[in-house]
């Protein structure tokens, strides 16, 4: 028996964005706004949007199959 998703199934199909930040006390991940496109998070990153960036991770829940 599998678990249920914490992930709503209507947000499956997204590209979702974290910003790794390092703080005071600490690193931690940003979320960034839902629907923000890669294009978008690059300009905010290289505009200054986020401070000491350490990484960013990039991932899409589900993958469509049969697509190019």
């Amino acid at each position: 028996m599998s678990s249920p998703s914490i992930v709503p199934n209507d947000r499956l199909n997204r590209d979702f964005h974290l910003v790794l930040e390092h703080f005071r006390n600490g690193a931690a991940f940003r979320e960034t706004d839902e629907g923000i496109t890669y294009v978008s998070l690059i300009d905010d990153l290289l505009t200054g949007q986020y401070g000491d960036v350490l990484n960013r991770v990039s991932t899409r829940s589900i993958r469509r199959t049969g697509e190019a």
